[in-house]
């Protein structure tokens, strides 16, 4: 081949080399700016265009601190859409139920609405970065599966305002090594510890009249 070729070639060569450390550099620099929010939501669903309208990407908060009233569709613009979302305060929103992280294998920490009344099937389950996670006193119902696979919380404190644990509550939450049954407890369901192969110390009251299988 002419000399000119292989000229144009290495030419073209470098600039495809250039572009694609430019669009590194620019990947580099939007993970730069991964973020802590506050945001109120007035209307529910409306957190992802709050989100927007604070000129932030969703996928790059890290730290998000919500308050006023969320529906399900902002629940799913947390878990499907703030992909980086490690860190979540939730203590000044005004819902009593429907908090639902399922499968939000990056959540490490969550502060629960203060007027929470319930925590529904499912509701973490799978979150296996959970470490951190208090309930408020405010709980009277924990469902099914809530923190089915939550592999990494380490110690859970029930408060005595919950009367029922549901099935599979608390299964295969493998570095569970304690838990504190508060004193209004009545019902265990089935399952509810099986596979916490690490748990060593579980403390219950006389208030409990009924343990399920497993």
């Amino acid at each position: 081949y002419p000399y000119n070729y292989y000229k144009k070639t290495n030419t073209t060569m470098k600039k495809t080399l250039l572009l694609f450390i430019a669009i590194l550099c620019c990947i580099t620099m939007l993970k730069a700016e991964e973020v802590a929010l506050t945001i109120h939501v007035e209307t529910p669903g409306t957190l992802a265009d709050k989100i927007f309208d604070a000129g932030q990407r969703p996928a790059f908060i890290t730290t998000l601190t919500v308050t006023g009233t969320l529906n399900d569709d902002d629940f799913t613009c947390m878990r499907e859409t703030m992909t980086s979302l490690v860190d979540v305060d939730l203590s000044g929103i005004t819902n009593t139920t429907g908090v639902n992280f399922k499968d939000k294998s990056n959540l490490m920490k969550i502060l629960l609405p203060e007027n929470l009344t319930s925590i529904e099937d499912d509701a973490f389950s799978e979150c296996s970065s959970l470490t951190s996670i208090t309930i408020p006193n405010s709980v009277t119902y924990i469902g099914g599966r809530v923190f089915q696979f939550c592999t990494s919380l380490t110690s859970i404190t029930i408060p005595n305002s919950v009367t029922y644990v549901g099935n599979d509550a608390f299964s295969n939450c493998l570095s569970l090594t304690s838990i504190t049954i508060g004193n209004s407890v009545t019902y265990i369901g089935y399952g509810a510890f099986s596979d916490c192969t690490s748990l060593t110390s579980i403390t219950l009251h006389n208030s409990v009249t009924y343990i399920g299988n497993s």
